[in-house]
């Protein structure tokens, strides 16, 4: 953008940094997704999750016209993707946007990879939390993809170790919400569910 005293930016060649910012975003809003490069999966029919302005940042003050704005974006993974691409989609993305807008100065900033992770559904681990939710809950959870972040990465990819991403009380829908909560009997049957699930994978399989 070009950082001036406000009153004459009607009269003076200018950009505004955040309105820049805001063209970008709601382009990225509507046509980034389209740009990633990833494959399908049974288990995540919607594709990568995008966020755009998660958290946004412009201007330094009244009477200035903006200079600078940055905004960060969230965007979940599925397996297959790499760091490498995203980078590379993200880049193109970009090129593209500001060859459309002469006065579009964009410039990315690729600050965190959490690589995606998945576990056969015939894992030991798997088929004894589904063994033991089967008897405390009375049914089989269904196996669906888990969106959030955890720390699954650090064991599976870099341990080696295989790891259910997220099971546990709670619904995700409420997290991070001003009214996160979980019901108290939900701590219970979790309880009986890990003690259970623990004994029958320590156990081993059955001959």
């Amino acid at each position: 953008g070009t950082q001036m005293h406000s009153s004459i930016t009607d009269r003076l060649p200018s950009v505004n940094a955040s309105v820049k910012m805001a063209e970008l975003m709601v382009r990225m809003n509507n046509e980034l997704k389209d740009g990633i490069t990833y494959a399908d999966h049974p288990l995540s029919e919607l594709g990568p999750t995008v966020n755009v302005g998660v958290m946004v940042e412009g201007g330094v003050f009244y009477g200035v016209c903006p200079g600078r704005a940055e905004f960060a974006c969230d965007i979940r993974t599925l397996p297959g993707m790499t760091e490498e691409a995203m980078v590379a989609d993200l880049q193109e993305f970009l090129d593209v946007a500001m060859a459309d807008d002469p006065d579009l100065d964009a410039e990315l900033h690729f600050e965190t990879w959490v690589g995606p992770t998945e576990i056969a559904p015939d894992e030991p681990v798997v088929e004894a939390l589904l063994g033991a939710s089967r008897d405390v809950l009375g049914s089989t959870p269904r196996l669906e993809a888990f969106p959030g972040a955890t720390d699954a990465p650090h064991f599976q990819t870099t341990a080696g170790i295989p790891t259910v991403a997220a099971f546990g009380p709670g619904l995700l829908p409420l997290a991070h919400s001003p009214n996160e909560y979980l019901e108290v009997a939900s701590v219970g049957k979790a309880m009986r569910i890990y003690a259970l699930a623990s004994a029958r994978f320590l156990a081993g399989p059955v001959s």
